[in-house]
């Protein structure tokens, strides 16, 4: 069988946005078997036909935005090409106040219509598609369960894992000087042994400079990354993906969320979320507060997360299985 996976590239380039491409990864590890074909192409740099192909799979990142469903109407054929489309995982993705136009709505109901299996990663995007009259099904990220295909080693604990975001997208570049402040006003004066988790090759450089006596980590290697993360007691993450991973492997985590999407993690794992969400004007005192307050709570917080993992991957692998009945046994 001839599968291509659909991403999005980005300006940064794809290597530079490992939450993407452990997605991707994951997707292939669940669904590609021996004989099978496995290509990837993105959708928003160049047109894409679909006819030569078995199965087009959309999965993870936050390719519902609407430059994405733009480049998909306008890049490729998956409206009028037969080939099955699969969308797995798929969340929102709006910046601060953007929100979908009537156009918006309209593409991404006609690309889940179209689609013969489409699930969500999070509350948020189900919440959307359940108001536009559509159906769906939380199953997570697919990277959410990557560490279960990969092997994990924790050499070393370390007491805060930070992930912070200066690049990659529009509103991180717009909101890097607070994010640059929030570092020198809070960040360095967290006390405990730190890393700096970086999902970008830029901005491991930047931050070797800001933070030159703490150990800055960067890593393509799935194994890697999630083995830092669950190295770490708590983690204070501005992307998406970090809560996503922190989730994967258990580690209690707090949320500087620029986007919804960076929340939905915490929020639907606790409800109870508000101490565990940090803004980039807070103090240092209230930053403390919260940390303290997470550790404390650790053993609750990570009997939640595991709880909700299960429940995410008794969805994800059904949908797995869909796929396969539907493409290999029809």
């Amino acid at each position: 069988m001839k599968i291509i996976n659909l991403l999005a590239y980005s300006k940064t380039g794809f290597e530079q946005n490992i939450g993407d491409a452990f997605a991707a990864l994951a997707l292939k590890k669940y669904l590609k078997q021996k004989k099978d074909r496995w290509v990837t192409a993105f959708f928003n740099r160049s047109r894409v036909d679909l006819r030569p192909y078995d199965l087009v799979v959309l999965g993870g990142g936050g390719l519902y935005h609407p430059d994405h469903l733009k480049s998909l109407e306008k890049n490729t054929n998956l409206f009028s090409s037969p080939t099955p489309l699969a969308i797995v995982g798929v969340g929102l993705n709006l910046d601060g106040r953007q929100k979908f136009n009537a156009q918006d709505n309209r593409r991404l109901k006609r690309l889940v219509e179209v689609s013969f299996l489409n699930t969500v990663r999070d509350q948020w995007s189900f919440n959307y598609l359940k108001w536009l009259g559509l159906q769906t099904k939380i199953t997570g990220c697919p990277s959410l369960f990557l560490p279960d295909r990969v092997n994990l080693q924790s050499k070393k604990t370390y007491d805060l894992g930070i992930n912070l975001a200066t690049s990659h997208a529009r509103f991180y570049l717009q909101k890097s000087g607070q994010t640059l402040r929030l570092v020198d006003r809070v960040v360095k004066k967290l006390g405990g042994e730190k890393i700096v988790i970086c999902h970008a090759k830029k901005e491991k450089r930047l931050f070797q400079k800001i933070f030159p006596q703490t150990r800055v980590f960067y890593s393509s290697r799935p194994q890697k990354v999630f083995s830092v993360y669950r190295c770490c007691r708590l983690v204070l993450g501005m992307r998406g993906h970090s809560q996503i991973f922190s989730l994967a492997v258990g580690t209690p985590s707090l949320a500087i969320p620029l986007n919804e999407k960076v929340a939905q993690p915490v929020k639907m794992t606790l409800k109870n979320y508000r101490p565990l969400i940090v803004s980039l004007d807070e103090s240092l005192a209230s930053v403390a507060k919260k940390i303290a307050t997470a550790r404390k709570n650790a053993p609750q917080i990570k009997n939640q997360q595991a709880s909700l993992v299960k429940k995410l991957k008794i969805n994800f692998l059904q949908s797995i299985k869909l796929i396969d009945e539907h493409c290999r046994l029809s």
